[in-house]
């Protein structure tokens, strides 16, 4: 990384931010900030996290010209999800400690929690006057008629935030590989964000020996 993305022996730090998941050893989100937008990056935030501690994302805050804060997130993905501790997945971990959750903030399974606590944790940074970039894998099929979908592209509009990919390429079917048709990761950003030109290249992949970079978005 630091060689291949931030240039070795230049004086560049990158900063990273990672958010463990609960009761496990495995799984979590890690940032890593480029020492370009590193260097307004306001140190020991933790306000935007993970309210609950599960690790399904982690955040930071900018402040430059504007306001701004980052999530990376990794949406609960299932009981068939292969991230398992023990006989244990991230999604039975999650749905176990759904049972200390207050009755009137509890949902369902983790899925529909993930989409309240992280839509709650962006209203939050939006009443305080930051614009909003969120970028992962949420683990929804947003090219599919599910009810999940349309619940997260509510919640996006409700946010005033939009899928830069899905606008540039609206009538196009975005997939990351052909034979799962859909795309694994994505960006929802404010639409302040996109209209002063935040977002300069879309859609770049490449690879860099054995790592696999799915530029999404680039800032």
């Amino acid at each position: 990384m630091r060689t291949q993305w931030t240039g070795a022996g230049k004086g560049r730090e990158a900063k990273f931010k990672h958010a463990k998941t609960n009761k496990t050893t495995t799984g979590g989100v890690t940032m890593a900030v480029h020492p370009i937008i590193a260097r307004y990056m306001t140190a020991n935030v933790t306000k935007y996290d993970d309210p609950r501690g599960w690790g399904r994302w982690t955040s930071v805050v900018i402040h430059s010209k504007t306001k701004t804060v980052i999530i990376g997130t990794y949406g609960p993905t299932g009981t068939g999800a292969r991230a398992e501790v023990g006989n244990k997945t991230i999604w039975h971990t999650q749905l176990a400690s759904m049972g200390e959750i207050r009755a009137e903030e509890r949902e369902t399974t983790p899925k529909q929690q993930y989409m309240r606590d992280i839509g709650e944790c962006i209203g939050k940074a939006r009443e305080e006057g930051y614009e909003i970039i969120v970028i992962g894998d949420i683990n929804i099929p947003l090219n599919r008629d599910k009810e999940e979908t349309e619940q997260w592209r509510e919640m996006m509009r409700a946010h005033d935030m939009y899928n830069p990919m899905e606008k540039q390429w609206p009538r196009e079917n975005i997939i990351t590989f052909p034979t799962q048709q859909t795309c694994i990761d994505h960006m929802w950003v404010t639409r302040k964000t996109i209209n002063r030109g935040a977002i300069v290249k879309m859609g770049v992949w490449k690879e860099v020996g054995s790592v696999r970079i799915c530029n999404v978005c680039t800032l």
